[in-house]
């Protein structure tokens, strides 16, 4: 058993980021263009343990930090000792992870932003001919490659894939990871255009209290639209996501509808979205970490 604690890296908080569905209920998930999209995760590290598991390693633990409550542990980062294809048996791709990959475990449910998805627990069990069953599932899987890594998720056809490139500005280059769908039954001329993209802040405008380190910022960029907005912001201890704009909730369901997910998920289809949306982000963004060797 693992015994967890925040890296006390910095006492300050994050500044908050400003950043069609065919059915009726795809667009009440969606109709509530006043309701914002907030969350905090605290990124905490275990605590170095011998132990004689050689199912995976505990690498990371993502904790929700809920207004006027205790931090709730939602999302495991773990990573395979040996070739294992266990972890990934119920996606819907042919997912195969090596010992340098990684995948996210789901330990409780998500507090969602809406008053009605304030639930604190996801661990009601159900009991089935005399067995015990809990709703803790993989839901993600990060596949490292040389070029290109590849983001899969549990209950979607299509995942992502995410490569480091440079951005040219007007005064210095800028580091940024770039993930896009990675729809290949889909014709390229009818792609979405949407990217997410974390972009390092630039030391140079930020203020020194509030970077503490280095900070990624993720956007959401419609090539087709010519829009882009900012949706959250990661340090190595510290993630905060802030939706606002209907356009990038449109955008998000469009990237969803892409991805093939399935019916699985039950439930308010605002708050199926909201967990969507921060299982996907999550993920992306802890990639980003490792590549960066925050977490290593």
């Amino acid at each position: 058993m693992y015994s967890l604690q925040p890296e006390a890296q910095s006492s300050s908080t994050l500044a908050p980021v400003l950043h069609a569905s065919d059915t009726e209920s795809q667009e009440q998930s969606l109709d509530a263009g006043r309701v914002k999209i907030k969350a905090s995760f605290l990124l905490a590290r275990p605590v170095p343990k011998h132990s004689l598991r050689v199912s995976s390693k505990l690498l990371l633990q993502v904790q929700q930090l809920p207004k006027d409550h205790r931090p709730v542990p939602v999302l495991e980062i773990r990573q395979p000792l040996l070739f294992k294809s266990k972890f990934t048996r119920g996606f819907q791709q042919d997912v195969k992870l090596r010992s340098g990959d990684l995948f996210a475990h789901l330990i409780e449910s998500y507090v969602k932003s809406s008053p009605a998805g304030r639930s604190l627990s996801n661990s009601e069990d159900q009991t089935i001919h005399g067995k015990t069953f809990t709703a803790n599932k993989v839901v993600g899987a990060i596949c490292h490659n040389e070029m290109a890594s590849k983001i899969f998720f549990q209950d979607a056809r299509f995942g992502w894939q995410g490569r480091a490139i440079e951005v040219v500005g007007p005064q210095k280059s800028r580091k940024c990871y770039r993930f896009a769908i990675n729809n290949e039954e889909r014709d390229p001329a009818c792609s979405s255009g949407i990217i997410l993209q974390w972009e390092k802040k630039n030391e140079d405008v930020e203020s020194a209290a509030l970077l503490n380190g280095e900070m990624f910022t993720l956007f959401l960029i419609d090539r087709r639209a010519r829009r882009k907005a900012k949706m959250a912001t990661i340090t190595n201890d510290r993630f905060e996501m802030n939706v606002r704009k209907s356009f990038v909730r449109e955008s998000l369901q469009d990237c969803f509808d892409l991805m093939g997910y399935t019916d699985s998920e039950t439930g308010d289809p605002r708050h199926v979205f909201e967990s969507r949306l921060y299982t996907l982000t999550l993920t992306l963004g802890i990639w980003v970490g490792f590549q960066e060797a925050w977490f290593n």
